[in-house]
């Protein structure tokens, strides 16, 4: 479950439903209560209240399905859309119904929310009181006479994106299925006259283009214009491929909205938007960027050196288009960044799976935007954020080059039948094209580390020799699957050279401990 969406859940047993509900949907497996209980960390008691709330509120169609009186199964109808039912429940929320309005254009004050939502005033402004804590991260502020977000228009856009980007949008938006069409036509044209007329193809993707389009024209359609700085306008209005967009932009999209008198601001501001969803394809040599900024050519040649790709595990043969990537990626940014800052913030979940997944590969792009002289130059908010988009970039182009000349040996001792499942378990956790062997007839050497030109060596037992060649690791007995995990990490993220200057080659348990 999206995080915006539980932190505006304020209602607390909502949110233990929502989660209890999420969690059911995505486990598609029987479930104890015990499991359920520890999952919303309520006691059993109150976790089959809970249940007993969803089933009375689930439509025909949906059920809990009692397995064996011991374990408890969401199931539903084949034709039940069972994402919409969760849309709709979270829907029914206050600050859900508040911001759904206020996009909408429809404004009301305190007292008259509290009369629409049959709650006091005074529990309404605790719920706002958590609302302009959500917001305060976009640079909003809420004001109260009546409710309505305050602050720039650029940051009011990119708030209501993030929060309507994952959500049902036909239950928000008072645009018609035909002004969607609209909007997708216009989409589509783009695409077609930047091969035309730019002889060049467009990778964005659709989804996030749509999405901010029906965002800007909602806005629109409620008076809300965004202000750009005349610099930014005058250098962008003189691109061939803007006036382009422009004509498209008044001919097919302005004039089916019938809106009059739309500002320049409004073009320029549409057509940069479209670099929030550039995709940057793989040995695609021709990103869309709007700008060759010359001032920042040497903080791209000092920030995506090449020897900055190669130690991140980037193979020869894409270095060439990862860097063209990388200073594309950066330079959209620093534009889009002109118009805020906010567009440099990463969801929530991503930035989550990012440092969790490629911890190494993240703190060194983070390090490179921290402490790089020249990097200061660029006007980077967000560091962590970037940082984990660079990440990202990275372990793309990467692919499966980083790992694929890494060996592991594996070493194992316990009854005869438990090692026969305990290779098949730690096969399960290597990723595809490492090469690995298992070692058991003969004591583990440095003569026979180096005959198999081993770089990381796991053990579940006491080893007596210190072994200086390669990377040396001792496992519990019976891995866990945080063990097995945290080695796919190591094996996938991190440079062999790397490995052995960051672990002790012979510390005890080192994983576990």
């Amino acid at each position: 479950m999206n995080k915006l969406y539980l932190d505006l859940l304020t209602d607390k047993k909502n949110k233990r439903l929502v989660i209890l509900l999420d969690y059911l949907v995505k486990s598609r497996h029987p479930s104890t209560i015990e499991e359920l209980a520890d999952v919303v960390n309520v006691s059993i008691k109150t976790l089959k209240k809970d249940l007993e709330i969803l089933e009375d509120v689930f439509p025909e169609g949906v059920w809990l399905a009692n397995i064996g009186n011991k374990s408890i199964l969401l199931e539903w109808k084949a034709t039940f859309s069972i994402s919409d039912f969760i849309q709709s429940f979270i829907g029914n929320s206050p600050l859900f119904q508040i911001l759904d309005a206020m996009f909408r254009g429809e404004h009301f004050s305190v007292a008259q929310w509290s009369e629409k939502l049959w709650i006091s005033e005074m529990t309404l402004r605790r719920y706002t009181n958590t609302l302009v804590k959500i917001i305060k991260p976009y640079k909003l502020h809420l004001e109260t006479a009546p409710l309505q977000l305050g602050g720039k228009e650029s940051d009011i856009r990119c708030f209501y994106f993030s929060y309507l980007n994952q959500r049902k949008q036909t239950d928000v938006m008072s645009t018609s299925a035909e002004d969607k069409k609209v909007i997708s036509l216009f989409y589509k044209k783009i695409l077609e006259k930047a091969e035309k007329r730019l002889n060049r193809v467009l990778h964005l993707d659709y989804h996030r283009v749509v999405s901010w389009l029906g965002v800007i024209t909602q806005r629109l359609e409620n008076g809300n214009y965004i202000k750009l700085s005349p610099a930014l306008k005058e250098e962008i209005t003189q691109k061939k491929s803007f006036q382009i967009f422009q004509q498209l932009y008044t001919d097919e999209l302005m004039a089916n909205f019938e809106f009059v008198n739309i500002p320049e601001d409004e073009m320029v501001y549409a057509y940069i938007i479209c670099l929030d969803s550039v995709v940057y394809k793989l040995n695609d040599g021709k990103h869309f960027r709007m700008r060759r900024d010359n001032a920042c050519v040497k903080i791209y040649e000092d920030l995506f050196e090449e020897r900055h790709l190669k130690h991140l595990g980037i193979p020869d043969g894409k270095l060439e288009h990862a860097r063209t990537s990388f200073i594309a990626f950066t330079e959209n940014l620093v534009l889009l960044t002109q118009i805020t800052a906010v567009f440099q913030k990463n969801s929530y979940e991503l930035n989550v799976y990012t440092k969790s997944e490629y911890p190494y590969t993240y703190r060194y792009w983070l390090n490179q935007l921290t402490q790089n002289e020249h990097v200061k130059d660029l006007p980077i908010a967000y560091r962590e954020d970037v940082a984990v988009s660079l990440t990202m970039l990275t372990c793309a182009y990467r692919g499966e080059e980083n790992y694929r000349n890494k060996k592991i040996l594996f070493s194992f001792s316990g009854e005869s039948t438990y090692m026969n499942y305990l290779m098949t378990r730690v096969r399960q956790h290597i990723p595809h094209g490492v090469k690995y062997d298992f070692l058991f007839n003969e004591e583990v050497t440095e003569a026979a580390i180096q005959e198999r030109g081993v770089d990381i060596f796991l053990h579940n037992y006491d080893i007596d020799e210190s072994l200086n060649n390669c990377l040396s690791l001792r496992i519990s007995p019976f891995p866990t699957v945080r063990e097995l995990e945290f080695i796919n990490k190591l094996i996938v993220d991190m440079p062999s050279d790397i490995m052995h200057m960051t672990y002790d080659a012979y510390s005890e348990n080192l994983i576990t401990g």
